[in-house]
C-alpha cells in the first residue's frame, strides 16, 4: 500500500483516471459549466489585471473577490456534475436549478472562502491563503451533496471531513496545480486572441478532470471521515 492508498484509501492514479474518465464520460455537462464559471471569472480578472498595472490595489482586488464569487456561485452545478460523474448517476443539467436556495447558501461560502484567501495572500507568504484552500476547499461538494444547507455549516463541513487528511491534500492539491498550469500554458508564449482561446480550451479540460477527481476525493473523504452524504445513491 502506498502512502496515497493510506491517506484516501485509493492512488493518486487512480483518482486521476476517475477525473479522466468521469469527464470523458460527462463531457457536454462538465464543458458548458466549466466554461460558464471561467468566463464569469475572466470578466472581472481583465479589468483587475489592469487596475493593478495602474497602480490601484483596492480596485484590483474587490474586482477579482468579485468574479471569484460570482463565479463560484455559478459553479454549483458544476459541483453537482462533478458528484453526479462520480457517483455514475446520469446528468440532468437542470437538475441543480430545481434546489435555488442552495445557490444562496454557495454564495455565503463563497464569499468568505476568497475573502479569506484573497487576504491570505497578503501575509505570511501566503500561507494563510494556503491553509483556508486546505480547511474549506470542499464547501461547493458539501452543498451540491446537499450534506450542508447553509454555506457557513458547509465551510465547517469541509473542515470536518478532511481532518487529519492535510498533509495528503496539499500534496494532491500541488500536483493538481501543476496539471492545471499546463492548461494555460499557450499564454505563456504570447498573449494573443488564438493563444487565450487555446488556454481556456486547455482549462476546460484539466479543470474539468481536477473537478471530477475533486469530487472523488470528497467521497474517498466521506468514508474515512464518517461523515455521511445527503444525497441518494
Amino acid at each position: 500500500m502506498t502512502s496515497q492508498d493510506s491517506t484516501f484509501g485509493a492512488s493518486f492514479g487512480s483518482i486521476f483516471l476517475t477525473g479522466v474518465r468521469g469527464y470523458a464520460k460527462n463531457l457536454l455537462p462538465l464543458s458548458l459549466a466549466a466554461a460558464a464559471t471561467l468566463g464569469i471569472y475572466l470578466a472581472f480578472r481583465f479589468p483587475a489585471q489592469d487596475a493593478f498595472v495602474d497602480g490601484n490595489l483596492v480596485r484590483s482586488i474587490s474586482l477579482d473577490l468579485v468574479g471569484l464569487v460570482l463565479g463560484s456561485i455559478f459553479a454549483y452545478p458544476w459541483y453537482c456534475y462533478a458528484l453526479d460523474a462520480v457517483d455514475g448517476k446520469p446528468t440532468d443539467l437542470r437538475s441543480p436549478f430545481r434546489t435555488p436556495k442552495r445557490f444562496l447558501a454557495q454564495a455565503v461560502a463563497s464569499f468568505w472562502f476568497w475573502a479569506a484567501v484573497l487576504l491570505g495572500l497578503r501575509y505570511l507568504f501566503g500561507i494563510p491563503s494556503i491553509l483556508a484552500a486546505l480547511f474549506y476547499a470542499f464547501y461547493g461538494f458539501a452543498i451540491a451533496d446537499g450534506a450542508e444547507e447553509s454555506g457557513l455549516k458547509a465551510l465547517g463541513y469541509s473542515v470536518r471531513v478532511g481532518e487529519g487528511k492535510r498533509i495528503g491534500l496539499f500534496a494532491l492539491a500541488a500536483v493538481f496545480l501543476i496539471f492545471n498550469m499546463f492548461g494555460a500554458i499557450a499564454v505563456g508564449y504570447e498573449v494573443t486572441t488564438l493563444t487565450i482561446g487555446l488556454a481556456i480550451l486547455g482549462l476546460v479540460i484539466t479543470t474539468n478532470v481536477t473537478m471530477v477527481a475533486g469530487a472523488r476525493v470528497y467521497r474517498l473523504l466521506q468514508v474515512s471521515s464518517g461523515l455521511k452524504s445527503g444525497r441518494k445513491r
